[in-house]
């Protein structure tokens, strides 16, 4: 589900007749950031929308370019106090998820270090390549390839487990910085869908997240099958939204 942070989606969706064959794969953008990031949301994720499904959790990971010369986050943390004007950090857009979840980092570890937008996770790997910033966090799928050439060098994740393909990197919570964001994929049914409709699908999604190849191949990039009853999506969401109130408000985040 994509389009203007996922809010092109979620208004669809909204819309939608509640008869239990429309459902919406959704993101924690435009769940539990969206309703903070805008004076005005045309949709409620809470009102407007019955839970089905939390899907899985996906890890962040903090990078800094090779030409830093640092290999670890309290290197970086020295680097950006000694040369506060020197070094940038990139996201894939402004209130996008990582953009909130460095500003999470920079409050949790009083740092102060500019912010670029660029266009989606191509544009921020760009960046990251032509020197046009030096820091950024994001998914395996967009670093990796950037960590396997060796342009940058990857310093944490986040969540509660180092990721597979990346051992040698600690999580934020090893290193004392705890809860930095994780981005997460659920499911959502338009408000008043029928329960048996939501359960039946809920069942679906549990049946498909425990296929073995599945979890081995996802569980290596670092994200975790959750699934579930709809419930575990209705706490999520509930513990998140004004976790990231916070620091939105605090970082005085606002879309351009």
């Amino acid at each position: 589900m994509a389009g203007a942070g996922g809010i092109i989606g979620m208004q669809k969706a909204r819309s939608a007749a509640p008869d239990g064959y429309r459902f919406v794969f959704t993101h924690n953008g435009a769940v539990v950031i969206n309703p903070s990031l805008f004076k005005t949301l045309s949709y409620d994720p809470v009102a407007d929308f019955d839970p089905v499904s939390l899907v899985l959790t996906s890890p962040m990971i903090l990078v800094a370019s090779a030409s830093l010369g640092v290999d670890r986050l309290d290197q970086l943390i020295a680097l950006v106090r000694r040369q506060p004007d020197a070094v940038m950090y990139g996201s894939p857009g402004f209130g996008t998820p990582p953009h909130v979840f460095v500003e999470q980092l920079k409050a949790a570890t009083s740092l102060s270090i500019d912010h670029v937008p660029f266009k989606g996770s191509n544009g921020l790997a760009h960046g990251l390549m032509s020197g046009q910033v030096a820091v950024a966090m994001e998914s395996a799928t967009a670093l990796m390839p950037l960590i396997e050439s060796g342009n940058v060098r990857a310093l944490a994740v986040s969540g509660e487990s180092r990721m597979e393909i990346l051992p040698q990197v600690p999580t934020f919570t090893e290193l004392g910085v705890p809860d930095i964001g994780l981005t997460w994929l659920a499911l959502m049914a338009p408000k008043g869908t029928p329960v048996e409709a939501v359960a039946a699908v809920n069942g679906e999604v549990t049946r498909v997240l425990a296929v073995p190849d599945l979890r081995r191949n996802w569980t290596a990039m670092g994200r975790q099958l959750i699934g579930g009853p709809p419930d575990v999506l209705a706490e999520r969401i509930r513990d998140e939204l004004p976790r990231w109130r916070i620091v939105i408000e605090r970082a005085a985040i606002r879309p351009e």
